[in-house]
C-alpha cells in the first residue's frame, strides 16, 4: 500500500491496534497483529497516540449540507507489508455519513535514520456525483478532492441483491471472486494481488433508506492495494440492483479485472498522490516524532 521514500533496514513500524480486537481481515488472512515491540507498555502508548489523533485531529465536511461525518471508534483493518522495507505497519479507518463509507484513511509510521519516527497519512474519497469533500487535521485544511472519488457501475449478470441483510453478505462475497487486480512497478515489475473474500468493512445496518455494501480488499500480505465497493441500488428501471467501483490505495499503477477482463486503472505515471485535490492523498513526513511515544497529538 505505501512504499517506503527512505530505506531504513533497521526500520521498525508502529503497529495501530486498539485492545484485542482483530479485524475481519485478518481473521481471513489468517496474520495474528504484530506488536512492533516487546515493551507492551510501550506499545500501549503509541496505540493511545494513534487513536487519540484519528478521533481528535481529523475532521472531514461533505457539502451540500455542511455535514460532519462520523469516524468509526476502532480501525476496520491492521495490516503488515512483508515485502516492504521498513517492516511497515498501519491501521485502516473510516470516516461515515449515516452508514455509507465517505473517507478511507490510514495512519501509519516507520523509524528514519536519524533517530525518529516518519508520521504518515493516507486517504481516499469516497464521495460520488454531486458530492464534495473537505479534510482538515489540526484546524488546517490538508485535502480538498476536487471530483468525485468513485465511480460505480452495474454489475453485470449479477441477480437482484436478496432479501436478507445475511444472504446479501453471500452474494457480495460471492462477486468478489469474480474480480482480481495487479500492480505494475518499474523496479519489481507486474504483482498479482491476493483477494479477500472477507470483507474489509461492511455498511452497517441503519434504520434509513441507505444502501446496504461492503469494501473488499486486494492485497499484498494483508495491506490492501485495491479496495472494490459493491453496493445495492434502486434503479428505476430495474429496481434493485447491484453495482460495483474501485479505488486504489497504493501509489503504484494499479489494474482490476472483472471475468479477466480490464474495467479500471490507476496510472501512477498520470497522477500525483500528494496533490491536496487528488481524490487519494498520500503523504509521507507529516510529521517527524521522536522514539518515546508523545502523550497527546499536540505533544
Amino acid at each position: 500500500m505505501h512504499h517506503l521514500l527512505i530505506a531504513c533496514p533497521l526500520a521498525v513500524v508502529l503497529f495501530l491496534t486498539v485492545g484485542c480486537r482483530t479485524t475481519w481481515a485478518q481473521e481471513a488472512s489468517g496474520q495474528q497483529p504484530a506488536n512492533g515491540s516487546s515493551d507492551q507498555e510501550t506499545v500501549k502508548a503509541w496505540n493511545a497516540f494513534y487513536q487519540s489523533d484519528a478521533e481528535n485531529a481529523y475532521r472531514f465536511v461533505l457539502q451540500p449540507g455542511d455535514i460532519e461525518l462520523r469516524l468509526d471508534p476502532t480501525p476496520i483493518l491492521r495490516w503488515t507489508n512483508p515485502l516492504e522495507q521498513g517492516d511497515i505497519h498501519g491501521a485502516v479507518y473510516v470516516w461515515r455519513k449515516g452508514g455509507r463509507p465517505l473517507v478511507v484513511g490510514q495512519l501509519f509510521s516507520y523509524l528514519n535514520n536519524r533517530g525518529g519516527r516518519v508520521y504518515c497519512h493516507a486517504v481516499h474519497s469516497l464521495a460520488r456525483d454531486g458530492e464534495r469533500l473537505t479534510g482538515s487535521r489540526d484546524g488546517k485544511v490538508f485535502w480538498t478532492p476536487d471530483s468525485p472519488g468513485v465511480q460505480m457501475h452495474d454489475l453485470p449478470m449479477a441477480p437482484a441483491p436478496a432479501a436478507s441483510r445475511n444472504l446479501r453478505l453471500t452474494q457480495m462475497k460471492s462477486f468478489s471472486r469474480r474480480f482480481s487486480a495487479y500492480t505494475e512497478e518499474a523496479s519489481r515489475g507486474k504483482r498479482n494481488l491476493r483477494l479477500l473474500t472477507t470483507p474489509l468493512d461492511r455498511f452497517p445496518e441503519n434504520a434509513l433508506e441507505e444502501p446496504d455494501g461492503a469494501l473488499f480488499s486486494l492485497v499484498v500480505g494483508n495491506d490492501p492495494e485495491v479496495i472494490l465497493v459493491l453496493e445495492t441500488k434502486n434503479s428505476a428501471a430495474e429496481g434493485e440492483i447491484w453495482q460495483y467501483g474501485l479505488i486504489q490505495s497504493t501509489r503504484s499503477t494499479s489494474v482490476a479485472l472483472l471475468d479477466d477482463k480490464e474495467v479500471w486503472r490507476y496510472d501512477a505515471n498520470e497522477k500525483t498522490a500528494s496533490d491536496r485535490s487528488s481524490v487519494y492523498l498520500s503523504v509521507h513526513g507529516i510529521a517527524t516524532l521522536p522514539l518515546e511515544a508523545p502523550r497527546s497529538p499536540a505533544d
